[in-house]
């Protein structure tokens, strides 16, 4: 079904369909695999029609990308709330240590999600440039809130992709890829300390 034919909903039961469809899709594509998930098994688990699928979605890419974004929202949100608090504290070290936690918490509730987007972005590139894009918001993000509290004076871009890298591949390493042989409480200690350096320099 082409792109012309797709409605937006305008009464609140035909949003709250839309949104039922978003939010179970969005699920199943996860848990059970981008590939082993089709639109008619959508429909059924929301308790509709395919017919009623695609009229708010062409295709389960659709659902995918519409579920990536409005998570991505909400995670760059609390990523850039927390950060401000951060800047802003008396202590950062501390605050940052709390900081890490909470972003190890959130990437653990999404395990489901990274493994499909992480699989999808090697052959898909929409959704690759859909993580690219979250990615480049919240680092333009937080280089725009760490220029407004006047704590780093030069090259702020580079600095700030580099401690979004870091804390991103720790929280990475610590959920999804975990070492036996590697202390993640000691990891992390050395992540702050690398931060608190590069932000201090």
């Amino acid at each position: 079904m082409g792109k012309e034919n797709i409605k937006e909903p305008k009464q609140q039961r035909s949003i709250e369909k839309k949104n039922k469809i978003l939010e179970v899709g969005f699920r199943m594509l996860c848990e059970n695999g981008y590939y082993n998930t089709n639109t008619a098994e959508i429909a059924k688990e929301a308790g509709v029609s395919t017919g009623i699928v695609y009229r708010y979605f062409p295709d389960k890419k659709a659902i995918l990308l519409a579920g990536f974004d409005q998570l991505a929202q909400k995670m760059t949100d609390k990523i850039v709330s927390q950060a401000d608090m951060l800047f802003a504290s008396d202590d950062m070290a501390v605050y940052l240590d709390k900081l890490i936690e909470n972003l190890v918490q959130i990437h653990d509730m999404f395990r489901d999600t990274h493994a499909t987007f992480e699989m999808l972005a090697i052959s898909e590139k929409d959704v690759y440039d859909r993580i690219m894009s979250m990615t480049e918001t919240v680092s333009s993000t937080l280089t725009e809130m760490i220029i407004s509290h006047d704590i780093i004076h030069d090259h702020v871009h580079e600095r700030i992709h580099l401690i979004y890298d870091m804390i991103d591949n720790y929280c990475h390493n610590r959920c999804y890829h975990p070492l036996e042989c590697i202390d993640y409480e000691y990891y992390k200690q050395l992540t702050v300390m690398t931060v608190m350096h590069i932000i201090k320099d």
